[in-house]
């Protein structure tokens, strides 16, 4: 899979899985599963209604969204032979391979099963 460095006010690194015809190679069957718009709004109503039936005084909340840093480097996966990307080293005049520790940034398969995470951490929590 070929690697590139994406330019933006923090670099990422991205492992093009389309030209390498990885992401062709997954079939997937199931989609990532999002909180809609109205889901903070029911959380907080529903924070209010058992506040008030203990009796205890509503405070304010404060909600937003976290961006995990290098999300996908820091989750392992079953099969890191499946990661490797090529990088082409002018010291060395040739392509390297890399094997990358995590998802690859890139492949369809990485943003499913990363979201995995979350709902295990919402299972167990």
């Amino acid at each position: 899979m070929r690697r590139f460095l994406l330019l933006q006010p923090k670099p990422q690194a991205v492992d093009d899985a389309k030209t390498s015809l990885s992401n062709h190679a997954k079939r997937t069957y199931k989609t990532v599963s999002l909180p809609t718009p109205e889901h903070p709004a029911l959380v907080s109503a529903e924070f209010l209604r058992v506040a008030g039936e203990a009796g205890i005084a509503p405070f304010p909340l404060c909600l937003g969204s976290e961006d995990e840093d290098t999300a996908f480097r820091r989750v392992p996966t079953a099969q890191p032979e499946m990661t490797v990307v090529a990088l082409y080293s002018p010291e060395q005049g040739e392509v390297v391979f890399h094997q990358v520790f995590g998802y690859n940034f890139g492949l369809v398969s990485s943003v499913l099963n990363f979201n995995r995470v979350s709902c295990f951490v919402s299972w167990v929590t």
